[in-house]
């Protein structure tokens, strides 16, 4: 069966563009995975969407703050973490990333202080979001430090969050049962960059230590966003919530086509 391109590659040259009619987002239910294989049992609202000001306080804040500013160096961080079964708490790798750009001392402090967030989230809400905890063993979570030049004044065009390796392999969308995004540094003179979500024709505006949680299987897009000066800050801390162990696999935009490599090319049809 051919899948279909959700976004034209005459137009969609990078995830983040300027906000034309063209990159409109098309769903594609056929290659959404059937119920079965998702986790919508374990989520006990569908379709849902939460937001929470003040989640951090003062010290996680600005720890979470200073750990972004290391990030400037790699311009971002992701990592998974492992639910511990006898404490219930999430855990970093025993072993951290490695990385040149940054000290050991660094890369444990920014792993230590993305951890205090997940867990955060999960104690305030996520443990109360799912109808069996205990079955949801994993967070993927990673830092965006931008908007990097490029994206300055260009938005992040409507997607899914999903299994990437899946949807890069096999075309198929598997989401996690919940996305949170925390906004942990918006500068005031930043306007626009909302998260909006045009199934259920809502939006969220980011402001510094705002907390946003919705069903992983809406889609969503981040608008355009300026400010006067673009060394304005943008930072967020994204997590997704996951019932089994996703593969480590950072799929990027190949050919304008957002998980597709170029050996799949020839399967997809293209839509004008």
């Amino acid at each position: 069966m051919k899948g279909q391109a959700l976004w034209d590659i005459k137009t969609v040259k990078a995830s983040w563009q300027k906000p034309i009619h063209e990159l409109a987002f098309r769903e594609n239910e056929q290659r959404i995975l059937p119920r079965e294989y998702q986790a919508d049992h374990l989520r006990r609202f569908q379709k849902v969407l939460i937001v929470k000001d003040q989640l951090l306080g003062t010290t996680e804040l600005t720890n979470i703050q200073k750990a972004s500013k290391y990030m400037k160096k790699t311009r971002g961080w992701n990592i998974q973490f492992k639910r511990d079964e006898h404490s219930g708490i999430f855990l970093r790798p025993t072993v951290g990333r490695k990385t040149q750009k940054l000290t050991e001392e660094e890369v444990v402090f920014i792993e230590e202080s993305m951890r205090r967030v997940v867990n955060l989230v999960w104690s305030e809400l996520f443990g109360f979001l799912m109808t069996e905890p205990k079955y949801i063993p994993y967070v993927n979570a990673w830092i965006k430090t931008g908007p990097l030049p490029g994206q300055y004044g260009h938005y992040h065009f409507t997607h899914y969050d999903c299994d990437e390796y899946l949807e890069s392999s096999k075309g198929l969308f598997r989401f996690p049962l919940y996305t949170a995004i925390v906004y942990l540094d918006i500068s005031e003179e930043v306007e626009g960059g909302a998260t909006w979500f045009p199934e259920i024709k809502q939006g969220v505006i980011p402001k510094t230590n705002r907390l946003a949680i919705f069903d992983a299987s809406l889609a969503h897009a981040v608008l355009s966003a300026t400010a006067p000066k673009k060394t304005a800050k943008r930072t967020v801390m994204v997590m997704n919530v996951w019932d089994y162990q996703t593969r480590d696999a950072q799929i990027e935009l190949t050919n304008g086509i957002l998980g597709y490599s170029k050996d799949r090319k020839e399967e997809l049809q293209w839509i004008p």
